[in-house]
């Protein structure tokens, strides 16, 4: 999942433009800290399997070379959780 959803990249979009005022240990401890959020999160939402649906916009967005993928799971008896996959080249 890591390679797939490039979380170090997600990551840097996420923090935004303070992304630059980290050093890279900080940048490496906020990685590691959103990657471990993003599994547990993935996990947490597919614990059990209930009629869930996962959703991929066919409107990708692109960043430079980079490109971010708008996905929804729907959990079937819970609001719907929007989520930002990025992609590198």
């Amino acid at each position: 999942m890591i390679q797939q959803a490039a979380l170090p990249l997600v990551t840097r979009l996420a923090v935004g433009p303070d992304w630059a005022n980290l050093s890279p240990e900080q940048q490496k401890t906020v990685i590691v800290a959103f990657t471990r959020f993003t599994i547990a999160n993935y996990a947490y939402n597919f614990r059990d399997f209930d009629g869930q649906k996962f959703e991929i916009d066919d409107n990708v967005l692109t960043r430079g070379t980079d490109k971010i993928v708008r996905t929804r799971l729907i959990p079937a008896h819970d609001t719907p959780v929007n989520l930002l996959i990025g992609c590198t080249r």
